[in-house]
């Protein structure tokens, strides 16, 4: 055979064609649905241009402000309690804040940490208390 296709390709000046028979493929029943389904879509897709109205709602155009998209469900998530040094600090940060108007944060929360050192164990107690449940802030 080798032979003959260089004989055939020296006389005509063209490569002789081979027959390239596919291997079989095996196909499911889901493989051939899908296969179907996506020849539907191009040809339905080739005989109308106009987007389907249903479509075209679907997807929210990128000119939309952000509050007329659709908000995000908040996950609820438990909540630990509240510690001590932290109703302390929630109390006690507006009066630091009054005496300290020029600080920062980082100021601020070392004279309300200095602030919860210098407390007896006596009121760190009540604080410990209401930490837990068993009494209201001390004010």
């Amino acid at each position: 055979r080798g032979l003959e296709a260089a004989a055939q390709f020296i006389i005509t000046g063209a490569a002789p064609r081979q027959s390239v028979v596919p291997a079989k493929i095996k196909t499911t029943p889901v493989k051939k649905e899908r296969a179907e389904t996506k020849t539907k879509r191009r040809q339905a897709g080739k005989a109308s241009t106009k987007k389907s109205p249903k479509t075209a709602a679907a997807k929210p155009k990128a000119s939309q402000s952000p509050a007329e998209k659709k908000p995000k469900k908040a996950m609820p998530s438990p909540q630990k309690p509240q510690s001590a040094l932290q109703l302390f600090t929630l109390s006690h940060r507006e009066t630091v804040l009054k005496e300290h108007p020029a600080d920062n944060f980082q100021q601020i929360q070392n004279h309300v940490r200095s602030a919860w050192e210098s407390l007896s164990a006596e009121e760190r107690q009540t604080w410990e208390e209401a930490a837990l449940g068993k009494r209201e802030a001390p004010a």
